[in-house]
């Protein structure tokens, strides 16, 4: 293991965070890398819109820096997003970062973020 490695706060809108909750979207796409992220960290899953809320987790088991074009080559039936949608997000970027992600645990009660020391959810991500 990395001795770097950190837990995450990702914040993740609909409808992929539910994809990723469900279990059925196990990659996910950022348009930059997240550097202090390695296989085993926590990612919690901060949904936008609730005024703060964590609603659920999964474990990340690796990270990759890719091209768009052979991560949809390669990968798009784990990304659950559709093509325009996609295009759209990784237009005039020549890298790009993916997450696999799994384990996806829901939350039967979300945490607030502040518990976290948090007054908001992160706009993409943070270590915790």
């Amino acid at each position: 293991t990395c001795k770097y490695m950190s837990d995450i706060i990702l914040s993740v809108r609909e409808p992929y965070i539910s994809s990723i909750l469900d279990g059925s979207k196990m990659i996910e796409i950022r348009t930059q890398p997240i550097l202090r992220l390695d296989r085993g960290n926590k990612v919690y899953l901060a949904k936008p819109g609730t005024g703060g809320l964590i609603i659920g987790s999964a474990i990340c088991t690796g990270t990759q820096l890719i091209t768009p074009k052979f991560a949809w080559e390669h990968y798009k039936q784990f990304m659950e997003i559709d093509k325009v949608a996609y295009d759209q997000y990784t237009v005039d970027r020549d890298v790009i970062f993916l997450i696999w992600l799994m384990m996806p645990y829901r939350l039967k009660h979300p945490i607030p973020c502040g518990l976290f020391g948090l007054k908001r959810i992160p706009q993409s991500y943070c270590y915790v």
